[in-house]
């Protein structure tokens, strides 16, 4: 059986424009149509996150694909001296893997003293500590991995928030203490002085 790319081989050599188009893709198809979960239903709800875990399985495979010829062209790129593009090679791996070297602590460190609009309407500050201020009161936070934190608020809504890697943009999965789900999003304000 026949192996058959889902990319043309030659794309890669465009670096970043692919993966932007490929990430913006499988983004537009991991928001479901209807933008306002708080209104479903939970069956609905059920469905809605089966539907972005079948999504989540679909993509794998092509973006393992995309990093494996990622890595070769970064070792072709290495012997052959080319050293800027060895480094971009680098950071699209990276940047597509989510894999960034950075540690939970160190990414929660860059994190810390940021503030963000919350769905783009509500101020959100993340603290030291762990600890954050917003509309709503209080929370603590703590990064279960770099890119990802998990929060929770004193009235018992809590959820989980994944940053882009640019630390500009993020989504936010969150469970309301009457366990209604909803996916909101948040934008970055400004970074700490």
């Amino acid at each position: 059986m026949k192996s058959v790319r889902l990319y043309p081989s030659h794309l890669v050599r465009t670096g970043s424009a692919v993966v932007f188009g490929v990430i913006a893709f499988t983004g537009a198809l991991a928001a479901p149509p209807g933008s306002d979960s708080s209104k479903l239903p939970d069956e609905a709800l059920r469905l809605q996150q089966s539907y972005r875990q079948d999504l989540d399985r679909a993509v794998q495979p092509v973006k393992e694909r995309y990093i494996s010829d990622l890595k070769r062209l970064l070792e072709s790129t290495t012997r052959a001296g080319k050293l800027d593009a060895a480094l971009a090679i680098k950071a699209e791996i990276e940047a597509v893997s989510g894999n960034s070297g950075e540690s939970p602590e160190e990414f929660a460190h860059r994190l810390e003293k940021t503030n963000w609009s919350w769905n783009n309407s509500f101020p959100i500050a993340f603290g030291a500590g762990g600890a954050g201020t917003s509309k709503w009161g209080d929370f603590t936070w703590t990064t279960v991995k770099p890119y990802t934190v998990e929060y929770t608020f004193r009235n018992g809504n809590h959820g989980t928030i994944v940053f882009e890697g640019n630390l500009r943009k993020a989504t936010i999965d969150e469970t309301s203490g009457d366990g209604t789900k909803n996916r909101k999003l948040m934008s970055l304000i400004r970074l700490k002085d």
